[in-house]
């Protein structure tokens, strides 16, 4: 029997709130109480079957179809077993308030998103016997949770559109290779260790597609939690030649840096333009309130970018995305870059020509430099900088912010995170 006195000390302990912490005892006792049905529910289905109003968002039998399809096409065969002995790691001699607090324990671990318990429950969920990843199905696991959280929640969804986009070979080429960087094994296989430190620094908010996904299996994406900030994937409303069908991975890529990048990204400036110029550009970025997404694709097959205001006053941070992935702020007093126009850098062939370049505080040297006409640029962020062509210049703004986000200075970090989900 739990007391009131317990449940306030969880609520203070693991940050849920009573109303929480029901659902999560609700799920405790479906999975530890012995029931008829118990041998024919997986785990994730007894969880989403203890939320008290899970029939009122979905139709009787659409939440298990939908586990079903979680389950069986998209998820990874063993998944569901090593989830549920990462959150309840039973041993067998635990007393009812052990495995109480214990899955309390782990559903927050899952909740902190960009956290080291998150990223530590995602390698727990896809490593080999040997303790032990392979660096392309811990990213590819990745992806795949972020498409189960919107299968698990959205009004109506399309069975052939979901199966089609989560067996789609999406190349995450940039992230591997970044991760695989960072392995110091011969046989570049990956360690808990190193997957979440390089979370930690090259992809923050990857953690949150497990966060996410948790997070709507257990409270249907109706809990206030405050620790969660909601994973959304990339959707293109125009053309690109920098993201085609061959790299849409590195979408992916870029929404794991920050929470606020998913969504609808409208193209608002291309270098295909007539009289493409900084100038324009200029113009274009007055007509759109948020952040724009900028990305260089150059002549060395290097794919590069960044996140600034909508007046391109200031830089939240840059990035690189091919060869490797990584996200870059800037190592001033403060983490952002500002934007100064009409700056003088000299190009390749030792000629002067204007352009935008992105300065750390305080630094006499752009970080970036782009050419006013958008010919060259020249990258000093990068640990191996580069002077180069530039093949494709593209700015896209997120259409539209979830309700009740205003951005913060560092890292996109937003001040609340309401859940606002589109039907797939």
């Amino acid at each position: 029997m739990t007391s009131l006195q317990q449940i306030r000390g969880w609520s203070e302990k693991y940050h849920f709130d009573e109303g929480e912490l029901e659902i999560i005892l609700r799920c405790h006792n479906s999975v530890v109480s012995p029931k008829e049905q118990e041998d024919k529910e997986s785990f994730m289905s007894v969880l989403a079957h203890s939320f008290p109003y899970v029939f009122f968002f979905l139709p009787a039998d659409e939440v298990q179809n939908r586990i079903s399809l979680i389950e069986n096409h998209i998820l990874p065969k063993d998944f569901g077993e090593k989830f549920k002995n990462a959150i309840l790691p039973l041993k067998g001699n635990e007393t009812e308030k052990e495995t109480v607090e214990m899955m309390i324990k782990g559903i927050s671990n899952c909740c902190k998103g960009d956290s080291e318990e998150t990223l530590g429950l995602i390698f727990d969920c896809c490593s080999d016997s040997d303790g032990t990843v392979e660096a392309k199905d811990i990213i590819q696991l990745c992806y795949k949770l972020s498409i189960c959280s919107q299968v698990l929640i959205s009004p109506k969804i399309d069975r052939d559109h979901v199966l089609a986009l989560s067996s789609q070979s999406l190349d995450f080429h940039g992230l591997t290779t970044s991760l695989s960087y960072m392995t110091k094994a011969k046989n570049k296989k990956v360690t808990k260790k190193t997957f979440i430190d390089w979370g930690k620094k090259c992809v923050p908010h990857i953690g949150s597609t497990m966060a996410g996904f948790v997070h709507n299996l257990v409270f249907h994406a109706k809990s206030s939690h405050s620790r969660i900030s909601p994973f959304t994937n990339p959707e293109l409303l125009d053309s690109s030649k920098v993201f085609t069908e061959q790299n849409s991975g590195n979408l992916f890529a870029i929404s794991c840096m920050s929470p606020d990048l998913g969504g609808k990204w409208r193209r608002l400036f291309s270098s295909d333009m007539k009289d493409s110029s900084i100038a324009l550009l200029e113009k274009r970025m007055a007509q759109h309130v948020g952040p724009t997404i900028f990305v260089i694709k150059v002549d060395s097959n290097r794919l590069i970018g960044g996140v600034a205001e909508s007046g391109w006053k200031f830089g939240y941070f840059l990035f690189e995305i091919e060869p490797t992935t990584r996200i870059h702020h800037s190592k001033g007093a403060t983490t952002k870059y500002f934007v100064k126009h009409n700056i003088e850098q000299i190009n390749i062939h030792g000629e002067p020509v204007n352009g935008t370049g992105f300065f750390a505080n305080g630094g006499k040297t752009p970080d970036l430099f782009v050419s006013e006409h958008f010919h060259w640029c020249k990258a000093l962020f990068l640990d191996i900088p580069f002077t180069s062509k530039i093949e494709a210049f593209e700015v896209w703004g997120i259409e539209e912010l979830r309700e009740g986000q205003s951005l913060k200075e560092v890292g996109l970090k937003t001040e609340l995170h309401a859940p606002h989900h589109h039907p797939q």
